[in-house]
């Protein structure tokens, strides 16, 4: 097929002004389960960038149905579905991919993506197109539309086809939240096994935030975070109850005990209302998985 006749070179000849752009920010990104801040570079997409990446992910969405490790920006899983997947384990080992989206190799990506489907145009084709509208100078752009997709069949590709038949030969359970790897299993992930999960990665020209990696028997500790969910072991008992942090809960109960709350201030009830959302959407996720919750969230779930 000629290049004047692939999909790429058709998207962007119906483009009309103005020219897809990113605007670079900066931005202050906190999140309230892990209590973490990082200042990320972000990229806002004018217009004529939204309607581009629209149809990267209305054209390439259908490829994560093959993908079943993959736990982040997929319709029906989530953070939440990323922990539930754990529930049946003793010992954990968690790991970070260092700067996943800048790691990003764009004339590898356009070769995975050739091979998915020729009709997108030729390697070089599709490694220019990438480099126009989907990157800010490195790797895949945080902000583009289309890149939490495209990171997910370049790790799906790179990681998750290799981490899958080796973790099924371990015994154990194994998923990816985005940048997120979990491995869980009732038997212990001990050195020579981590030593062969980490060296896939490495071999993918990915980063390992060492720093952040954790081995966990959670009969010691008692609980373990996953992507922000605490799973937490029940009270004599082997089973594992899904949670949220206690900093979390106690913010909760803190602003259900205020003065504002009881007097039902609007403002105040808002805010409460989207600080409730990870309670109720675990409660679903428990349904759905036939998963315990931990008292306090049953608590809150049933009172509010």
């Amino acid at each position: 097929m000629s290049n004047s006749c692939s999909l790429m070179k058709q998207w962007c000849s119906k483009l009309s002004w103005p020219t897809p752009a990113f605007s670079e920010f900066v931005i202050k990104d906190h999140n309230p389960m892990s209590r973490t801040t990082k200042h990320r570079t972000v990229g806002n997409p004018n217009d004529s960038m939204r309607i581009l990446h629209k149809k990267i992910i209305d054209h390439l969405g259908y490829y994560v149905h093959n993908m079943p490790s993959a736990t982040g920006g997929i319709k029906r899983r989530s953070y939440l579905t990323n922990a539930a997947r754990h529930c049946r384990g003793r010992y954990f080992y968690l790991l970070d991919i260092r700067g996943a989206y800048d790691s990003v190799n764009l004339r590898l990506l356009a070769r995975i993506l050739f091979e998915l489907d020729s009709r997108l145009g030729d390697e070089e084709l599709i490694k220019e197109f990438l480099e126009t509208y989907c990157s800010i100078g490195k790797g895949l752009c945080t902000g583009g539309p289309a890149s939490s997709l495209l990171f997910n069949i370049y790790a799906n590709y790179l990681l998750d086809k290799k981490l899958e038949p080796l973790c099924h030969a371990y015994g154990i359970v194994y998923s990816r939240y985005t940048d997120d790897l979990t491995f869980s299993a009732a038997s212990p992930i001990g050195k020579h096994k981590r030593k062969n999960i980490r060296q896939i990665i490495l071999d993918a020209k990915l980063g390992i935030s060492y720093h952040k990696a954790q081995v966990i028997d959670i009969t010691n500790k008692g609980w373990v975070l996953i992507t922000g969910v605490k799973l937490e072991l029940l009270k004599n008992s082997r089973k594992l109850a899904l949670s949220l942090p206690r900093h979390y809960l106690a913010e909760l109960w803190a602003m259900i005990n205020s003065a504002e709350f009881k007097e039902r201030e609007s403002k105040t009830m808002e805010i409460f209302q989207g600080k409730m959302s990870p309670v109720w959407q675990l409660r679903k996720t428990a349904k759905r998985f036939g998963l315990p919750l931990s008292r306090e969230v049953q608590d809150l779930a049933n009172r509010y």
